[in-house]
């Protein structure tokens, strides 16, 4: 296997147990696009030119990532879910291996009150430690649910966001 998508896995697993939190990147939070970008960073797999502040929404929308078919998912990839009433795309989780995949689970957004107003960051982690929002493996019965498609970083198919190759 290629040594990035192994470094890729290799940082996935080690956030196992962390805290879910609506925006974050690590090192000790993680929502889900931002478990899923880190990753692919660490193992020198993010698409050249693609801004890092990219959620998963418009990872999908934007086609930074190339899309491929279930059945030829591989370690590296992600897995985007939808909304199941509004069909946009609402989650990502990563993919481990055939048999395995791993997401920041579980998670909402702060409250808000009024037009301003926040819930406190106590609060929401309180509201989060409760639901168990946190980085986990999925079981297999989630893996079809509302499953819109698979992401592949460029790379890993040998071009660049602009289209050119790669030398490897």
């Amino acid at each position: 296997m290629d040594p990035r998508i192994i470094d890729a896995c290799d940082h996935w697993r080690a956030q196992r147990g962390k805290l879910y939190y609506y925006g974050a990147e690590g090192p000790d939070r993680w929502d889900c696009s931002g478990l899923y970008r880190q990753g692919l960073l660490r193992g020198c797999l993010w698409p050249y030119g693609a801004r890092e502040d990219r959620g998963v929404v418009a990872m999908w929308e934007e086609e930074i990532f190339a899309r491929v078919p279930w059945l030829d998912r591989q370690p590296g990839d992600g897995v985007v879910f939808q909304d199941t009433k509004t069909g946009k795309p609402i989650h990502l989780v990563c993919i481990l291996s055939q048999t395995e995949l791993i997401g920041a689970n579980g998670g909402f957004p702060p409250r808000r009150f009024g037009t301003s107003q926040q819930e406190s960051t106590s609060d929401y982690e309180a509201r989060l430690r409760k639901a168990k929002a946190e980085v986990r493996i999925i079981p297999h019965e989630y893996w079809k649910v509302a499953r819109l498609g698979v992401i592949r970083p460029p790379i890993l198919l040998g071009i660049d966001h602009s289209g050119g190759l790669h030398h490897r």
